[in-house]
């Protein structure tokens, strides 16, 4: 049983309206796959019987899925995922950089200050932020160089 083409044009219109909204990567591979399977069913129905008809379903498939991913457009799931990774990184680096800079800070103050002594104290913590979001119960441990 022959395939019209303008079902199977049809079908592709479908499949890629109904899903072009989505942000998942599986429903956008899913839309892709389906666009392509729609070029190359339309491709198998103008071409059935006819010399490399395979070759050219292949290729219409090929073609589709491409166009599809064309009209979909760049995956934003992607780009906001690389984003926050490069951020954490980032965050991370600067978290190393605090902690080595302090450790250096306290290390020439212990060699190079006579008289003096560091000593820690802990205090409770904020209750709220400048925003007005609540914060949970928690103590800060501040230093503070004092003479001997």
């Amino acid at each position: 049983m022959a395939v019209s083409p303008r079902l199977a044009f049809v079908a592709l219109s479908f499949a890629v309206l109904v899903s072009s909204g989505c942000s998942s990567t599986q429903q956008r591979a899913g839309t892709i796959a389906a666009g392509g399977a729609a070029a190359g069913g339309t491709a198998a129905a103008l071409t059935h019987g006819k010399k490399n008809s395979g070759a050219i379903s292949a290729g219409a498939a090929v073609a589709g899925a491409g166009a599809t991913a064309l009209l979909l457009g760049p995956d934003e799931e992607v780009y906001q995922g690389g984003y926050r990774d490069g951020y954490e990184m980032g965050q991370s680096e600067a978290i190393k950089r605090q902690y080595w800079m302090q450790q250096g800070m306290q290390r020439w103050g212990a060699s190079n200050q006579t008289g003096v002594v560091t000593n820690y104290y802990t205090v409770p913590g904020p209750q709220t932020r400048a925003d007005g979001q609540t914060l949970v119960p928690h103590e800060v441990t501040i230093s503070v160089v004092e003479p001997k």
